[in-house]
């Protein structure tokens, strides 16, 4: 079973800033794959201002860290 931001008791205000406020619980849990659900909890941890923890969510998904952190506009395509 892989770790999702359900794991760690999201407030309604953090669900909707992380984008999910559309889709329940039980949907995503059922739907997220593991890159998506890491990404999800460096999104999380950075909203906390948790730099432990979204490091260690980041470093699951290096190449995504780097576009998150590059803003999505250098990727190649």
């Amino acid at each position: 079973m892989i770790e999702t931001i359900y794991d760690h008791n999201p407030s309604d205000d953090e669900i909707c800033a992380l984008g999910h406020q559309y889709r329940s619980k039980e949907w995503y849990l059922n739907h997220c794959d593991e890159e998506t659900a890491w990404m999800d909890l460096a999104r999380l941890f950075r909203h906390r201002k948790d730099t432990e923890n979204e490091a260690r969510a980041w470093s699951h998904i290096p190449e995504a860290r780097d576009e998150f952190l590059r803003g999505f506009d250098c990727i190649d395509l």
